[in-house]
C-alpha cells in the first residue's frame, strides 16, 4: 500500500495541513525526516495515519486508563467527560470540527479515500460533541461508513490488524531499548505488548482453568453417584403383592359397574322411544288436518284448471301482446309525422342555398379575371430587375472576397507566430543568464569543498599520528606495564616501550604522562567532526546546486528547441503573407501595412455585394408577390369548381326527395296540412327514403297484428262456451306465474308425502318399543336414582384402587431407571476422570493460572527467530555485535568481537550500542508482522540523539538502503540537527510565532 496525501484539520497542535507523500518533495525520496522541536506535534501525523485506517491510535488505544472519565469534556459546562481512550480527544480545544483525510493505492491500483472527523452541535464552541464519523471510498465505486465494514476492508488491502499496524510500521524501537536492559518479568511483560504473545498467555489461562472446570466436573459426577438411593428386594415383592390384590379388587367392582351401567342405558333408551312415539303422532295428526282444509282443496282447484287451459291461456297472451303493438304503432305515426316536417323544411332550406351559391358562382368569376391581370403586370417587373442582375458576375466577386479574408487571417497567424517567436527568444536569453550565473556559484562551492576535503585529511593524519602516540603512552598505565616496570632499575631497558629507564616513576607520575596525549587526541576530534560536518554540509549543498544546474541545462535545452520550432513556423507563415520574418527591419508595422491594403480591398468587394443583395432581395420579394396571386387564384378556381359541383348535388337530392315526399302525402293526405318550418337537413334524399321504409313496415305490421287480435278473439269464445270457462276466468288463470304454480304444485305433493311419512314413523317406533321390551336386562326394574348413585360410588373405587396401582407401579419404573442411570452415571465418570487426566498433563506442563508459563515458553521461541532477523540488520549498522538468547528463556545476551567474542549481558551496552540494536530488534518486528499488502512506509521514532556521528552515519546509510532490501520507505521522527543536515526531504513542524498552540507544517528540502 502506497501512502498519498493526508489532510490534517484541528488535530491536536495542527490546525490545518496537507502532505502529499506523492508530491515532488516525498515521492521519489527512500528516506525522509519529521523534524520539529519536543511536543510541537510530530508524532500527531502518525495518530492522524492510524485515525483514518483504524479509529484509533497507539496512545489511545494502549492507555492503561483508557476508561477513566476526567479527560475533555463531552460538554462545556463539565457534566459529561469523555475517557481516556477515546480518540474524539485529539480535536483541538476551542473548536466545531476535526478532519483527517488519507489517500492511498493498493497494489492493483485502486485509489482509496479514508475520512475520519468529529464536531460539536450545531456547529458551535459549545455545542455537544458527537459521535466520531468514519468513512472509506474508492475510485471503483466503494463508499461505506459503517465501522465494522471499514474495520474488514482495511485488514483485507493491508493483511495485518491495528496493532500489527503499530508494531511493523510505527517501530517501537523505544520499547525495545527498554527491553535490553529490564529484569525476566519485565521482559516478558514488553514482549507481550511489542509482539503480541497475549493469545499463548490466553491459552495457557485456558488450559488450567479447563483442568480446574474437568476436576470439579468429575467431584459433581461422583456426588451425585453417591446420592443415588435404591428400592431394597424385599421392599419390591411387597410393592408387587399390593398391586395384584388391587387389580383382583377392581375386576369385581369393574362387573358391577357394568351391570349398573347396562340398566341405566335401558331405562334411558325406553324414555326417548316412548317420547319420540309421541311426537310422530302429533305430525301425523297435524298433517291430516292440512288435508282436508280448504285452502289445500282450493289450491288443488287451481293447479287443476292450469293445466287444462294451456291453450287458452297461450290465444289470450297472444291477443293481449296484439293489442299493445298496435297501441305502441300509433305512437309511431306520430313520430313518422314529426320525421317528415323536418324533412320538408329542409327541401324548402335547400332551395334557398341553391339560389345563395348561384349569386356566389358570378362573384368568384369576376375575382379570376382580375387576379389574372394583376400577376401579368408583376411578372413584366420581376424580369426587368433580372436583366439588371445579369450584370454581376456574383461568383467572381464571392471568390475574391474569400481570398481576401483568407489573406488577412494569414497575416494575423503570421504576426502572432512571429510575436511568439520574439517572446521565446527572450525566455532563452534570461535562462541561459541565469544559468551563467549559477554554473560560476558552483565553481566556488566546489573550490571550498577542495579546501575542506583538504583541511579534513590534514586534520585526520594529525589525529591518527596523536592517537597512536596515545596508545602508545596508554601502554605505561596500564596493569600489566606498571607491573613490569617495577620489576626493573633505573639503567635497564623497559619490556614494555624498549626505553632505558632513568627513574622509576610511582602511579600519579605515569598518569600524568598519558594526559596531555589525551586532551590532544580529544581536542583534534572535536577540530576534525567539525570539519566533516561542514564539509557535508557543503557537500550536500553543492550536489543540491548541480542538481539544479543540470536541470536548468535541460529546461534551457527544451526552450532552444522551442525557439527554433517556433521560428520555422513565424518563417512559413511570413512567406504566405508575403512577409519576410528573417529581415532585419521585420517588425510589427510590415504586417500592419500588408493587413491595410487586404482591408481596402475587401470593404470595395462588399460595396458591389450589397448593392447585389439589394437587387436580389428586391427580385424574390416580386416573385413572391407573384407566386401569393397565383396560389389565390387557383384556390378561387378550385372554390368555382366545388361550387358549381355541390349546387348540382344539392339540385339532384332535392328533385329526388321531392319524389318521395309526394308518395308519402298520397299514403298520408293528412300530413299535406302540416306547418313546414325551413331548416338544414343532411342527407335530405337519405332522410325521406328511411321515412317511406319506415311507413312501409310500419303499415305492414298494423294489419297482421289487427288480424291476430281477431282469430284470438274468436278461438277464445269457443273455448270457453265449450269448456264452461269466462273469459275473465281464463283471464284470472293467465295471470299466474308459472313459477307460482310450480311452488303450489310442489307443496301439495310434498303434504301427502308427510302425511304418509308420519304414518310410517308411527308403526316404526311401535315396533322398536315391542324389541325393547322383550330384552330387559339384569336390575331393569330398579330406580334410577338408586342405579346412578351405585355406578358413582363403584367408579370412585375403581379410581382409587388404579391410583393405588399407579403409584406402586411408578415406584417400580423409578427404581429401575435409577439403576440404569446408576450404571450409565459411573460409565461417564470413567470418561470424565480420563478426560481430567489428559488435561493434568497439560497444565502440569503449559498451564497456570496467570497463563504466564506458556507464554513464556512461546516468547522464548519468538525471540530466537527475532533475534536471527535483528542480527541481519545490526550486521549492516556494525559487525561488532550479534545478538542471542538463552534457549527457553528471555535473556538476551551480546557477543562484541572486540572482547574475544564472549557472551555478555546486553545491559553492558552504551547508549548507542544499545540504540542500534533496539532499532535492528524493531525492524526485525516490523519484518515478522508486515502483511502481504503492508504500508510502503515506515516511521521510528526516539534515540538517535544517543548515537555519535560515525554509528549515525552508518545507520543512516542502512535506512536508505532500506528500500533495496523490501522495498519500504522510511520516516525519521527526530529533532537531532546532524539529521537535519543529512537528510535533504523533510517534514517541518514549528510552532506559530502567533500562537503558541497552534503548528505549522511544511514539506520542504533542507
Amino acid at each position: 500500500m502506497k501512502l498519498k496525501t493526508l489532510v490534517i484539520h484541528n488535530i491536536a497542535s495542527i490546525q490545518d495541513a496537507t502532505i502529499h507523500f506523492d508530491g515532488p518533495v516525498l515521492n521519489n525520496e527512500h528516506l525522509f525526516l519529521i523534524t520539529g522541536e519536543t511536543g510541537s506535534g510530530k508524532s500527531t501525523i502518525l495518530d492522524c495515519l492510524c485515525l483514518a485506517l483504524f479509529n484509533e491510535t497507539p496512545r489511545t488505544g494502549n492507555a492503561k486508563d483508557r476508561n477513566a472519565c476526567y479527560a475533555y469534556q463531552l460538554t462545556p459546562d463539565a457534566t459529561n467527560a469523555l475517557p481516556v481512550g477515546d480518540v474524539r480527544n485529539l480535536m483541538r480545544r476551542n473548536t466545531t470540527e476535526c478532519k483527517v483525510v488519507l489517500t492511498f493505492e493498493t497494489n492493483d491500483g485502486t485509489i482509496y479515500t479514508a475520512t475520519w472527523g468529529t464536531h460539536r452541535a450545531r456547529n458551535k464552541a459549545e455545542g455537544n460533541l458527537q459521535s466520531e464519523t468514519w468513512n472509506l471510498a474508492s475510485d471503483k465505486g466503494l463508499s461505506t461508513d459503517k465501522k465494522n465494514e471499514i474495520k474488514c476492508h482495511i485488514h483485507d488491502l493491508l493483511g495485518i490488524n491495528a496493532e500489527q499496524f503499530y508494531r511493523s510500521v510505527m517501530l517501537p524501537q523505544g520499547r525495545f531499548a527498554e527491553f535490553l536492559s529490564s529484569s525476566i518479568n519485565d521482559k516478558s511483560e514488553i514482549l507481550e505488548s511489542l509482539t503480541g504473545t497475549a493469545i499463548y498467555r490466553n491459552i495457557g489461562k485456558q488450559i488450567y482453568q479447563i483442568f480446574r472446570r474437568k476436576q470439579g466436573e468429575c467431584q459433581t459426577q461422583e456426588n451425585r453417584i453417591s446420592a443415588n438411593k435404591l428400592l431394597q428386594p424385599e421392599e419390591i415383592e411387597e410393592i408387587n403383592r399390593r398391586i395384584a390384590s388391587l387389580k383382583a379388587s377392581n375386576e369385581q367392582l369393574n362387573k358391577l359397574c357394568n351391570a349398573v351401567a347396562a340398566a341405566l342405558t335401558w331405562q334411558v333408551n325406553l324414555a326417548k322411544m316412548q317420547s319420540e312415539l309421541q311426537d310422530h303422532k302429533d305430525a301425523e295428526q297435524k298433517w291430516q288436518q292440512k288435508l282436508h282444509s280448504d285452502e289445500f282443496k282450493e289450491h288443488e282447484r287451481l293447479v287443476k284448471q292450469w293445466n287444462h287451459t294451456s291453450e287458452a291461456r297461450k290465444w289470450h297472451n297472444d291477443k293481449a301482446q296484439a293489442s299493445r303493438d298496435l297501441e305502441r304503432n300509433r305512437s309511431m305515426l306520430a313520430d313518422m309525422a314529426v320525421d317528415y316536417q323536418r324533412l320538408a323544411g329542409g327541401i324548402v332550406f335547400s332551395h334557398t342555398i341553391i339560389e345563395k351559391n348561384k349569386k356566389q358562382l358570378i362573384a368568384l368569376q369576376e375575382k379570376i379575371d382580375k387576379q389574372k391581370k394583376e400577376i401579368e403586370t408583376l411578372t413584366q417587373e420581376r424580369n426587368n430587375l433580372d436583366n439588371k442582375l445579369q450584370g454581376y458576375n456574383i461568383a467572381t466577386l464571392n471568390n475574391s472576397f474569400r481570398r481576401i479574408g483568407q489573406q488577412i487571417e494569414t497575416t494575423n497567424n503570421a504576426r502572432n507566430a512571429y510575436r511568439q517567436y520574439l517572446e521565446q527568444k527572450s525566455l532563452c536569453e534570461k535562462k541561459q543568464k541565469k544559468l551563467d550565473s549559477d554554473q560560476a556559484s558552483l565553481k566556488n562551492l566546489q573550490q571550498q569543498l577542495e579546501t575542506i576535503d583538504k583541511q579534513v585529511k590534514e586534520k585526520q593524519q594529525a589525529h591518527d599520528k596523536a592517537l597512536q602516540d596515545f596508545e602508545a603512552r596508554k601502554l605505561l598505565v596500564h596493569d600489566f606495564a606498571v607491573e613490569l616496570r617495577g620489576m626493573v632499575k633505573p639503567g635497564q631497558q623497559c619490556p614494555v616501550c624498549g626505553h632505558i629507564i632513568d627513574k622509576v616513576l610511582d602511579n600519579d607520575e605515569m598518569q600524568s604522562l598519558v594526559a596531555p596525549y589525551e586532551q590532544a587526541v580529544k581536542k583534534l576530534e572535536g577540530e576534525l567532526d567539525a570539519l566533516t560536518s561542514k564539509y557535508n554540509k557543503a557537500d550536500a549543498q553543492a550536489r543540491s546546486e548541480a542538481s539544479r544546474i543540470e536541470d536548468q541545462h535541460n529546461e534551457l535545452a527544451h526552450a532552444q528547441s522551442d525557439l527554433a520550432v517556433k521560428l520555422d513556423h513565424a518563417i512559413a507563415l511570413g512567406k504566405q503573407a508575403g512577409v519576410n520574418v528573417e529581415a532585419p527591419h521585420c517588425d510589427d508595422a510590415a504586417f500592419e501595412v500588408k493587413i491595410k491594403e487586404a482591408k481596402a480591398s475587401q470593404q470595395q468587394l462588399d460595396a458591389q455585394l450589397s448593392k447585389y443583395n439589394t437587387l436580389n432581395e428586391l427580385k424574390n420579394k416580386q416573385q413572391q408577390e407573384i407566386e401569393k396571386s397565383q396560389n389565390q387564384l387557383e384556390k378561387h378556381k378550385d372554390q368555382l369548381v366545388e361550387l358549381e359541383k355541390s349546387t348540382q348535388m344539392a339540385e339532384l337530392e332535392v328533385k329526388q326527395a321531392q319524389n318521395v315526399q309526394d308518395w308519402l302525402t298520397a299514403a298520408v293526405p293528412e300530413w299535406q296540412a302540416l306547418d313546414i318550418d325551413p331548416q338544414e337537413v343532411d342527407q335530405l334524399s337519405a332522410g325521406f327514403n328511411s321515412l317511406k321504409v319506415q311507413f312501409t313496415r310500419y303499415d305492414s305490421y298494423n294489419k297482421q297484428q289487427q288480424h291476430v287480435v281477431q282469430q284470438c278473439g274468436k278461438r277464445l269464445e269457443d273455448f270457453g262456451r265449450n269448456n264452461g270457462y269466462t273469459l275473465e276466468r281464463i283471464a284470472e288463470l293467465a295471470s299466474y306465474d308459472p313459477g307460482t304454480i310450480e311452488r303450489i304444485d310442489h307443496s301439495l305433493r310434498q303434504a301427502h308425502q308427510q302425511a304418509s311419512n308420519a304414518t310410517a314413523l308411527v308403526e316404526a317406533v311401535k315396533k322398536r318399543i315391542d324389541e325393547h321390551q322383550a330384552a330387559k336386562p339384569e336390575l331393569w326394574d330398579t330406580p334410577a336414582e338408586q342405579l346412578e348413585k351405585s355406578r358413582i360410588d363403584t367408579q370412585a373405587s375403581i379410581e382409587d384402587n388404579s391410583k393405588a396401582i399407579g403409584a406402586c407401579q411408578t415406584q417400580l419404573n423409578d427404581n429401575d431407571k435409577a439403576c440404569k442411570q446408576l450404571e450409565h452415571d459411573r460409565s461417564i465418570l470413567e470418561k470424565m476422570r480420563h478426560d481430567m487426566e489428559q488435561w493434568e498433563k497439560l497444565c502440569n506442563m503449559l498451564g497456570n493460572s496467570d497463563g504466564k508459563t506458556f507464554m513464556k515458553i512461546a516468547q522464548s521461541f519468538i525471540l530466537g527467530d527475532m533475534l536471527n532477523q535483528a542480527n541481519y540488520y545490526l550486521r549492516m549498522f556494525t559487525t561488532r555485535f550479534q545478538l542471542e538468547c538463552q534457549p527457553g528463556s528471555l535473556i538476551i545476551l551480546v557477543r562484541d568481537t572486540m572482547q574475544g567474542n564472549t557472551p555478555l549481558p546486553a545491559s553492558n551496552l552504551s547508549g548507542g550500542e544499545s540504540f542500534m540494536a533496539s532499532l535492528a530488534l524493531a525492524l526485525a518486528l516490523a519484518q515478522m508482522n508486515g502483511g502481504q499488502h503492508s504500508l510502503d512506509t515506515i516511521f521510528i521514532d526516539e534515540g538517535f540523539g544517543s548515537l555519535s556521528d560515525e554509528p549515525l552515519n552508518q545507520v543512516v546509510e542502512t535506512l536508505e538502503r532500506l528500500y533495496q532490501l523490501d522495498g519500504r520507505r522510511v520516516g525519521i521522527i527526530s529533532h537531532v540537527d546532524v539529521l537535519k543536515e543529512r537528510i535533504a526531504a523533510q517534514i517541518q513542524v514549528t510552532r506559530d510565532p502567533g500562537d503558541n498552540t497552534r503548528s505549522l507544517v511544511k514539506v520542504a528540502t533542507r
